[in-house]
């Protein structure tokens, strides 16, 4: 006979459920809640982060009033031989004269590379200052020959090497009006990179020059041509007995105020450490707060395109692309404190940014062949 319960134990047995089935509720709904807490707490957190990060790219830069940009350039110059008398000479015309005549008994050129000295200007970097109304221009060129660049003439002290600006208007020059800047260069501005070979092989010594100019907003028209043309006078010694000189021909820089398809402005930039993402901001990204300025005549680029490389103990991996407005924010939660990042960026614009820019320049739609790097350790 099959023995069944009572209805008092079924009572009974119900009743002692009860107790285990609300706990088990309660408990669910306990980690329910627990774990809303917790997501709640983490958007909490992302969102204090990022507003960190925002507040410690704006402290880095609270103080810099400038906007800056760099032009590549890698603009080769025709080299033009100046005798110590002041004779200036072509590669060409010189060759014709015979250096070897009486005339020109102590003079050798550095030729024994067979080949005109060769000089390149690779970049220009301008920056216009706020707080001061200054452009503050600076220019580093390569130059190829077999000989050692001076700071000065090793017969004539008074005769320096030297970078030159002239700013001009199209082709008539505007300031100042009876010559051009000048500006020594010193030495720790000549530093000798490598020797390498000419075209035939034959080897050759390469340096690069760099020299840095100032000129107040008064000195710089704003004028639809306006523009700075540069060049570099290096004095060389060679043989132990005959010296010349060298002055590469023009380079003009663009009006790239203007024109953001032909330079490259800077991106802000505030590295990861313990607690706080890495961020960065565009041209004008930190809203009014940062080093955001009227420049005149400052057409400001739609974004920046930004690829991030982990350079950690010499590796190159690309770990982020970012498309960034100019007055754009980003927080980098993927950078990590203890690693070394590359930063690579460019210009873009197209017809939609820049509302109510002359109409010449609201239709460009370009992106800058070459990019800015700047390496952070974070």
């Amino acid at each position: 006979m099959k023995h069944l319960p009572s209805p008092n134990s079924k009572k009974k047995s119900l009743a002692n459920c009860l107790p285990v089935a609300f706990l088990a509720v309660g408990l669910i709904l306990f980690f329910n809640a627990c774990n809303k807490t917790k997501t709640e707490r983490q958007i909490v957190s992302e969102e204090q982060k990022e507003k960190e990060a925002f507040d410690a790219l704006q402290e880095r830069y609270k103080n810099v009033t400038s906007k800056g940009f760099t032009v590549e350039t890698n603009e080769k110059l025709k080299t033009m031989i100046e005798l110590e008398d002041g004779t200036m000479l072509s590669w060409e015309k010189y060759h014709q004269l015979n250096p070897r005549s009486n005339t020109f008994n102590t003079l050798q050129v550095p030729d024994d590379c067979n080949e005109a000295p060769e000089s390149t200007i690779l970049n220009t970097s301008l920056v216009f200052d706020c707080a001061t109304g200054e452009y503050k221009l600076s220019a580093k060129f390569r130059i190829l020959l077999d000989a050692q660049v001076l700071t000065q003439s090793p017969t004539n002290a008074n005769n320096k090497t030297v970078g030159r600006v002239r700013i001009m208007d199209g082709n008539t020059q505007v300031d100042p009006a009876t010559g051009y800047h000048q500006y020594n260069i010193a030495a720790n501005n000549i530093v000798y990179i490598k020797e390498t070979l000419n075209n035939g092989g034959v080897p050759c010594n390469e340096y690069e020059v760099s020299f840095s100019a100032t000129f107040t907003y008064a000195q710089v028209p704003q004028l639809s041509g306006t523009n700075f043309r540069l060049s570099l006078r290096y004095y060389t010694v060679c043989g132990g007995q005959a010296y010349v000189t060298s002055e590469g021909s023009p380079f003009y820089t663009a009006n790239i105020e203007s024109d953001p398809c032909k330079r490259n402005d800077k991106v802000w930039i505030n590295p990861a450490y313990s607690g706080m993402y890495a961020a960065i901001a565009g041209t004008n990204g930190l809203l009014g707060q940062g080093p955001v300025c009227n420049w005149p005549n400052y057409v400001n680029p739609c974004t920046h395109e930004i690829s991030i490389y982990d350079i950690t103990n010499g590796s190159y991996t690309l770990v982020g692309q970012e498309t960034l407005l100019n007055t754009g924010f980003k927080s980098l939660s993927y950078l990590q404190v203890g690693k070394k990042y590359r930063f690579e960026y460019n210009n873009r614009k197209n017809q939609t940014c820049d509302f109510g820019a002359p109409p010449q320049y609201g239709t460009l739609s370009c992106r800058t062949p070459f990019k800015t790097i700047e390496d952070w350790q974070f």
